[in-house]
């Protein structure tokens, strides 16, 4: 608290005290504060303005610590580079949490780093020097709600959530998108907290007005609005993060393909998401062709054509096909564009 620069009251610590809770059949008591003073009949303003800085606290932690990017840049790196030394996967290895628990940190990173290596990901080994992945695009609830207003069938939200919180979905989004710019897996990771991560805010129990409540709950005019502002602040922390390895945050083009393929996947409607996926596709064309210097394009209306019907058939590719996509790339490239 001292480095943050935090200093915290701690009065409300003599109001505390147990209390049997009516729901629970048990009989087991929780802890409550109380709040309220019986004889005066008025609350104990002094203990609501501690619990209140309290959680200012408990957000400035959150913001300066738990959401801090070098954090969740270095975690990112980590988590992804425990994913690759796990896919090396030799008999008897474990593949839970208990694989922890033999290590410190140190040892841990050693360990993960030399088996992602040996699985040709050197991720782990970035992590260990400090050679940390750049964000390159925050998405956080403003960003779904624009699109989501398009599409009240599903949410878009929850549905980006099912697919980035499960590693080899997440992991599978990642690598395909890197062998569509031309970079290597690993060098685009994204980072998608659960949307009530750091969340639980005012929930403490508390005696107000002789009955059981939740801090939030309290309809006292002083410190709800408090209380309401925290919790929009706290809202405001959770954000789906795009990042990259540092030579990609330099190649302007390559970040902006790399961003426009996440919001193709996650930020479209359903009726928008297969002209989006096209024109991300014909995109890539582009970029494939204009590497191409033997390709010279006699009329740019018919090139546009032929690049738009060469995504089209990009796409349908890529979910028939068991080639990579540099083969199905190179092999229509081949076929329509003459000299590519």
């Amino acid at each position: 608290f001292c480095n943050l620069g935090i200093s915290l009251e701690y009065r409300f610590l003599n109001f505390l005290y147990l209390h049997s809770d009516p729901k629970n059949n048990s009989n087991k008591r929780r802890v409550f504060v109380r709040l309220w003073k019986h004889r005066q009949k008025v609350p104990r303003r002094d203990t609501l303005s501690d619990l209140a800085r309290l959680l200012d606290a408990r957000y400035l932690i959150a913001e300066r610590a738990y959401f801090h990017h070098a954090k969740i840049i270095s975690g990112a790196m980590f988590g992804r580079a425990i994913q690759e030394s796990l896919i090396l996967g030799h008999p008897g290895d474990r593949a839970d949490e208990s694989m922890l628990y033999d290590h410190s940190d140190d040892t841990l990173m050693r360990v993960v780093a030399e088996k992602a290596r040996a699985n040709g990901s050197e991720i782990g080994e970035h992590v260990r020097n400090r050679r940390l992945h750049k964000i390159i695009q925050f998405f956080g609830e403003e960003d779904f709600s624009g699109p989501q207003s398009h599409d009240h069938e599903n949410s878009m939200k929850l549905r980006t959530l099912g697919i980035l919180s499960d590693p080899q979905k997440r992991k599978a989004w990642e690598d395909l998108v890197a062998s569509q710019v031309g970079a290597t897996p690993g060098d685009i990771l994204v980072y998608a907290p659960p949307e009530k991560m750091n969340n639980k805010v005012a929930q403490m129990n508390v005696i107000w007005k002789g009955v059981e409540h939740k801090l939030c709950d309290i309809d006292d005019q002083v410190i709800k609005p408090r209380l309401e502002q925290i919790l929009i602040a706290h809202r405001k922390l959770w954000n789906i993060c795009l990042m990259v390895s540092p030579h990609l945050k330099a190649d302007v083009e390559k970040r902006e393909l790399i961003v426009e393929a996440f919001k193709a996947e996650f930020l479209c409607s359903m009726e928008e998401e297969e002209k989006a996926q096209t024109s991300y596709l014909a995109k890539l064309i582009e970029v494939a062709l204009v590497g191409r210097r033997e390709y010279r394009p006699e009329n740019m209306k018919a090139h546009k054509e032929s690049v738009q019907e060469a995504a089209n058939e990009l796409q349908k590719l890529a979910a028939s096909d068991g080639r990579t996509f540099a083969e199905q790339l190179n092999s229509l490239l081949k076929k329509r564009f003459r000299g590519a």
